[in-house]
Order: C-alpha cells, then sequence, then structure tokens
C-alpha cells in the first residue's frame, strides 16, 4: 500500500477546514430551526432544505402583469376555488406588435396612395405640387435602383444555376 507523504501543510489548515465545515453546519441547523447540533437522517435534512428554498409559485405569480396573476396556491386557472379567469384575447388590450405592424402598413399604403395619386393630389392642392413631384422623383429612383438590383441578382442565379447544370 502507497501513502503520500506529508506535503509540508500545517494542521492549522485541516483545523480551519474542519471549522468552518462545523460553522456550516451550525448555520444550517440555525436557519433550518433546529437546535441541537448533532447527526440527522437524509429525510429530516432534506424536509428543513425545503423551507429554506422560496415558493416557485409564488415567485412565478409575482413576475406576470398585475391583471393576468392568479393565487400562488392555483394549480390552474381552473382551479375550483379560483374565480377569475384569464380574459380572452378579444377581451384584452391590442399586442404591442399588432399596433406597430397595422400602423406601419397603414404608413406604406398612405405613401404608396400619395404616389399613385400624386397629379390629382397636385391638382387640387398646388402649394403642395414642389414636394410631391421631389417626392415622385425619389420614388421613381427608388423604383429604379430596386429594379436594377433585382435584375443584377437575377443574372447572378441563371449564372450560378447555369454553372451548376
Amino acid at each position: 500500500m502507497e501513502s503520500q507523504p506529508d506535503l509540508g501543510l500545517s494542521e492549522s489548515g485541516d483545523n480551519d477546514a474542519a471549522r468552518r465545515a462545523r460553522e456550516a453546519r451550525e448555520r444550517v441547523s440555525r436557519l433550518s430551526g433546529a437546535t441541537d447540533g448533532g447527526d440527522r437522517d437524509e429525510a429530516a435534512t432534506a424536509a428543513s432544505r425545503k423551507g429554506l428554498l422560496p415558493d416557485i409559485d409564488e415567485i412565478n405569480s409575482s413576475l406576470r402583469a398585475t391583471t393576468d396573476r392568479r393565487p400562488a396556491e392555483a394549480d390552474d386557472y381552473d382551479h375550483p376555488g379560483n374565480t377569475s379567469s384569464p380574459r380572452p384575447e378579444s377581451e384584452r388590450g391590442g399586442s404591442g406588435f399588432r399596433i406597430g405592424f397595422s400602423l406601419s402598413v397603414l404608413i406604406a399604403l398612405g405613401l404608396f396612395a400619395l404616389y399613385v395619386f400624386a397629379d390629382e393630389v397636385a391638382a387640387q392642392l398646388p402649394q403642395v405640387s414642389g414636394p410631391l413631384t421631389q417626392y415622385v422623383a425619389a420614388v421613381g429612383e427608388a423604383r429604379l435602383w430596386l429594379d436594377t438590383q433585382a435584375q443584377t441578382f437575377l443574372d447572378w442565379l441563371q449564372k450560378t444555376a447555369d454553372e451548376v447544370l
């Protein structure tokens, strides 16, 4: 049998580690409410630790919006003792995404209508004919640029397909 020689560690290091372990056990026993510092079986230790951890249902209920909270002891919205129920999607306020997307589509439709009916708008409101002409020219340039980019991409795609086949 082989043994490892003393590596020069002092005895105070062993005593220090034992002291720390003893202090940790005492701290755990104080937190768990046990008065004796003796050994306890594993079931008692696990039960005492359970009281040290926060209730997950209580944490989850505090993470929800105030209007969507439910009692921490409820397992489900259909819990027999729970009279509140989640509101259907139609009763809730509109989601931010839906409002933002709708607003973006409305703005795009408005700009498209302004481009298409630029002549009629300029005839009705002569004071906006200068900026409206600039807007129509800018949109025309953007359409030409987009057409050039799409044509370049389609040419590259055709060239790549010809090389592969």
